[in-house]
């Protein structure tokens, strides 16, 4: 088999050519909540990042804004390399997309691209995000796909958000008692 050949057949993303394009989705965050979906306020890619996949090769495609909510202007993405657009050409530029919740309003226009997602798709909401997907030719890479395993560890979704959450609540109950 070939070096260049494709992963995955029809997988739709240029092999041996120039270098692959990554967009960045705001998740659609609304602080006031009277947004359908109220979204999330993290992004999928910190500019820390964007600078290492950029040394590697990569294009990066930030939507605007997508890093407000989390604490990151679109000034750090400039700085570090990305180039930051409205959604839509992130969406049609893009050959592999990341958001956090996957954007199930925007699949009409993902065809043929890939997106990493928190999917879930043994869950009943994760299956029709699955049949969605396919139905409008989008490929999904599940992140709470990866095994839960220690050597895994590190890319399981599942089990960093709950070291997060742990940590979190140290910090709130000591703030809530005046002692820890």
């Amino acid at each position: 088999m070939a070096a260049n050949a494709p992963l995955l057949q029809n997988d739709g993303l240029a092999q041996g050519q120039a270098a692959t394009v990554l967009g960045v989705l705001s998740e659609g965050y609304s602080p006031t909540g009277k947004v359908e979906g109220a979204g999330d306020q993290r992004v999928s890619m910190v500019p820390e990042v964007a600078v290492q996949l950029i040394k590697e090769g990569y294009q990066i495609l930030i939507e605007a804004g997508a890093g407000v909510h989390a604490g990151i202007a679109d000034e750090a993405y400039t700085k570090a390399g990305c180039q930051v657009l409205p959604r839509a050409q992130v969406i049609q530029k893009g050959q592999v997309l990341f958001s956090i919740e996957p954007p199930v309003r925007d699949f009409g226009s993902m065809k043929g691209k890939l997106l990493v997602s928190w999917v879930g798709r043994l869950l009943d909401k994760g299956k029709d995000i699955v049949s969605k997907a396919t139905a409008c030719g989008l490929t999904l890479i599940d992140v709470t796909a990866v095994p839960r395993i220690t050597i895994a560890q590190k890319l399981d979704v599942l089990s960093s958000q709950a070291k997060v959450a742990g940590h979190r609540a140290v910090v709130e109950a000591t703030h809530a008692y005046g002692r820890f």
